[in-house]
This record gives structure tokens, sequence and C-alpha cells, in this order.
């Protein structure tokens, strides 16, 4: 599957490199890479309707000029871990004067909060 998968972007990529485009506008240059993005990375198009995707896209211009998107091991490390306590923060905020719960969640999300939550219990609990 994963082979297939890299075998499917590469040839929309050498495709897409031979292709001449016509100039584009900025606003169709953004929409160019967008549409470029999902394709070649194969997300999903209901993603676009995610409300993290839209703060992601209204955030964006916020950057300015010269500012570059982190680098993998930043987003792995420093971005997640600061979203982490702040989430974990929230949600201790929000649980001081109510009895114990759990948080639950379904589907492929399951992996992530396992992990996520195995954090937050060592938070809460400290």
């Amino acid at each position: 599957d994963d082979s297939k998968h890299r075998e499917k972007r590469r040839k929309v990529a050498e495709l897409y490199n031979q292709t001449t485009l016509p100039s584009l506008s900025s606003a169709n240059v953004v929409k160019d890479a967008l549409a470029e993005f999902f394709l070649a990375e194969a997300i999903p198009f209901s993603k676009i309707e995610s409300p993290y995707f839209i703060k992601l896209a209204n955030a964006l211009p916020m950057m300015g000029k010269g500012v570059s998107v982190p680098v993998r091991q930043t987003l792995a490390t420093t971005l997640t871990d600061q979203k982490y306590y702040e989430v974990a923060t929230l949600v201790a905020n929000a649980t001081l004067d109510r009895e114990p719960s759990t948080l639950i969640c379904d589907g492929a999300e399951f992996f992530f909060l396992q992990a996520y939550n195995a954090r937050l219990s060592k938070l809460l609990i400290s």
C-alpha cells in the first residue's frame, strides 16, 4: 500500500513538473499550491472543512514575508508540546471542581489520544 502510494505521488509530481503552467495571480498560486499539496499527499478533500485547517489558513497571512514554516523536528517537539500543555491546562482548569472524568474518542484518533491521555493523566495526577 505504502509503496503504491509513493509511486502515485512520484508520478503526479513528475507529470506536474513537466507541465508548463500559465502565469497565475497570487490568489491562484495559493489555490494551485493547495490543490497540489492535497493531491500529492493524498489528503482527503473533506479536510479542507476542518476547523483546524480553516484556522491554519486564516493564520498563514500573519506569518509575513521571510518567515518560513517550521522544520519537522520543531513541529514534532516544541510546537506539539506547547499545544499539549495548553490543552492540558484548559482541561485541568475545567475539571478542578468536578467529578473525575475520562476523555474518550473513537476511530483513527484513538492511538494519538491513548498517548495523549497518558501524558494528560500524569499531569493531572501530579
